[in-house]
């Protein structure tokens, strides 16, 4: 299976939807959108490890840290606008990561 690349209704074939990430991790959803054609315009990542890990997968992808600036970044002109925007902010209370407390352990 040879899928085509995934594009903007009414775009030209040759340009693939662009999608940014915050809260990137090690960027699964890179892995699955791949096949598809999507293409990383950015990642948002702070923590030091999945940092590492986005730039030796993707060494041409920026990450552009505290995704609390990417909105002015945006606006200026410095980085694109992307066409999807994806992302699961940490769930400390219940991710294998953490303390797995659920809900009533956040407190």
């Amino acid at each position: 299976m040879n899928p085509q690349p995934c594009t903007l209704r009414g775009a030209p074939q040759a340009a693939p939807l662009l999608y940014g990430s915050v809260c990137s991790g090690i960027e699964a959803v890179s892995l699955a959108w791949q096949p598809l054609g999507l293409k990383a315009a950015w990642f948002a990542e702070i923590e030091p490890f999945p940092s590492a890990v986005l730039a030796h997968r993707y060494p041409h992808v920026p990450n552009l840290g505290d995704m609390t600036a990417i909105a002015r970044q945006v606006r200026a002109g410095i980085v694109p606008a992307p066409d999807i925007l994806v992302g699961g902010t940490p769930c400390p209370a219940v991710r294998v990561a953490g303390a797995r407390r659920g809900g009533a352990g956040a407190g």
